[in-house]
């Protein structure tokens, strides 16, 4: 049996260069489950906005 799991990040407003933390945090993520090879993972980034 396969278990799906999503991951949402939402960045809000701060002092930092626009996506600079949110993007560190989801390559943490990414990396992480990317290096468990019995994982299947797919990192999809999306760039909403108003």
């Amino acid at each position: 049996m396969t278990t799906r799991v999503g991951i949402l990040l939402v960045h809000g407003i701060g002092e930092t260069k626009k996506f600079e933390n949110i993007e560190a945090v989801a390559r943490n993520i990414a990396a992480a489950l990317l290096s468990d090879p019995c994982l299947k993972v797919r990192v999809i980034i999306s760039f909403g906005g108003t």
